[in-house]
């Protein structure tokens, strides 16, 4: 939507990204009552970036997410007959153990200490817009660190970060994953190759 220049009469850059997804996982995972409405999930993302100099950028943005259906548990209750004392019935009902809808917010910064070599940190939060009850997971934070190395045709990067979701919304929604104890670690390496 608008891109930061060297004149500095667009102090920052400031972009929309947004998807929609379908999971492709087997009906049985979505419940009884499936329909293929439940595999979709959504996510929208305002980032707004801006490079300070040459070995600084920060970027900050506010995100949505929502998913169609999300995960439940299965809870059955025996309910005493009125008219029957000794003829229970049990109920089963299934409580979610996600919201379906999550509003987040991230930083981002990339600092640039040799030729070519950076260090990006990374924090992403996101928050329940309604109350949670006792069975529903809270998402805990999504923290990332890399090493990234630039040539003139590629760009090599490892980090290490928490969360396990290809898509946005899966890290927002769904992580449970504490960065603050050893388990909650994952490695990783990207190769991006620039075509001319």
């Amino acid at each position: 939507m608008l891109e930061q220049n060297r004149s500095g009469s667009i102090p920052l850059s400031l972009t929309l990204f947004g998807n929609a997804t379908i999971c492709a996982r087997e009906t049985s995972y979505y419940g009884k009552d499936f329909k293929n409405i439940d595999r979709f999930s959504y996510f929208a993302d305002l980032i707004i970036a801006r490079k300070f100099c040459k070995a600084f950028s920060l970027e900050a943005s506010v995100n949505y997410s929502h998913y169609n259906k999300v995960e439940s548990k299965e809870v059955s209750d025996t309910v005493i007959n009125p008219d029957d004392p000794f003829l229970s019935i049990i109920h089963i009902h299934y409580n979610p153990i996600y919201q379906n809808d999550v509003l987040g917010a991230s930083a981002g910064a990339r600092i640039n200490f040799y030729k070519g070599m950076s260090f990006l940190l990374e924090y992403d939060q996101g928050f329940y817009m309604k109350k949670a009850t006792a069975e529903e997971l809270k998402p805990k934070p999504n923290f990332g660190i890399a090493y990234e190395i630039t040539t003139s045709t590629h760009c090599f990067q490892i980090f290490a970060s928490n969360y396990r979701g290809i898509i946005p919304q899966q890290n927002s929604v769904k992580n449970q994953f504490d960065f603050t104890t050893s388990k909650g670690w994952m490695l990783g390496f990207n190769i991006t190759v620039r075509f001319n």
